[in-house]
């Protein structure tokens, strides 16, 4: 669910990103979209886009028309975010590039900042898969992969390698 604000005339400062927040927190949404008609502050600018739960998206439409066509946004507004773990609403994979030390391509894997669940891009195929635990089977190709920390009883991983290889 997604609730929508709009503010007219006067800049849009920090404090009214923050008052929306604050709306948010007390809606059961994970995220909202801002429209602001008008000038809107650089603070303002970056309070929103850091926003992460709820998640804000800001339209600044000064000059536009004053209810744009919803469907323009409604990737945006819609409360999932780029994690596919099961029950996670609305997280974001923060991804990270992990360097093998063979010297073969870089690993791409990520965790999830509503959820904490760990993700891998397959390096054979592209797909992306969650991990429940360090060993991850990518489900299109076949390919394993497994996460490797210093640390196991923390959910902290410091690295990805490549078990073994997926279906040609």
């Amino acid at each position: 669910m997604a609730v929508e604000c709009k503010r007219h005339s006067t800049a849009v400062a920090v404090t009214h990103i923050d008052k929306f927040v604050g709306m948010l927190l007390d809606l059961p949404v994970d995220s909202g979209v801002f429209y602001a008609f008008g000038p809107v502050t650089p603070g303002a600018r970056q309070r929103a886009a850091n926003a992460r739960h709820p998640k804000i998206s800001m339209k600044e439409l000064a000059g536009e028309a004053l209810f744009p066509p919803w469907s323009d946004n409604l990737e945006e507004i819609s409360p999932w975010g780029t994690c596919r773990a099961p029950n996670c609403r609305a997280g974001e994979i923060w991804w990270q590039t992990f360097v093998q030390d063979d010297g073969t391509d870089a690993i791409e894997a990520g965790s999830c900042d509503y959820c904490g669940t760990w993700t891998v891009k397959c390096r054979d195929c592209g797909e992306e898969e969650y991990a429940f635990s360090t060993d991850v089977t990518c489900m299109t190709c076949g390919a394993g992969y497994e996460l490797t920390s210093s640390d196991y009883q923390s959910n902290n991983w410091d690295g990805v390698v490549q078990t073994s290889k997926g279906h040609d």
